[in-house]
């Protein structure tokens, strides 16, 4: 079977989905603390796939930053982590 479209729940079985998307496409969740999500594949056919597939999104706290140094702080810089994520990067002048 071709598989054409994934969805989004947040229980495991059963309830409505949070969305659909095509297959390899992303779908964007907003969460704010770390939350589980279950996708499940959607078949030419018109069937589901017999179980969903659990998906962890991890949210990390914003590390709080300060300064021992006297100075001025610009907050309109940014810095690319390698693990994918953007922090303000601080600019003492």
């Amino acid at each position: 079977m071709v598989n054409l479209f994934r969805r989004k729940y947040t229980t495991d079985a059963g309830g409505s989905p949070l969305g659909t998307s095509a297959s390899g496409a992303n779908f964007s969740v907003t969460p704010v603390i770390t939350t589980l999500y279950y996708a499940e594949s959607l078949y030419v056919a018109g069937c589901s796939s017999p179980a969903r597939t659990t998906v962890t999104v991890t949210v990390n706290p914003i590390p709080t930053i300060t300064s021992t140094s006297p100075g001025s702080v610009c907050t309109k810089h940014y810095a690319f982590i390698p693990d994918s994520h953007i922090f303000p990067l601080l600019a003492l002048v």
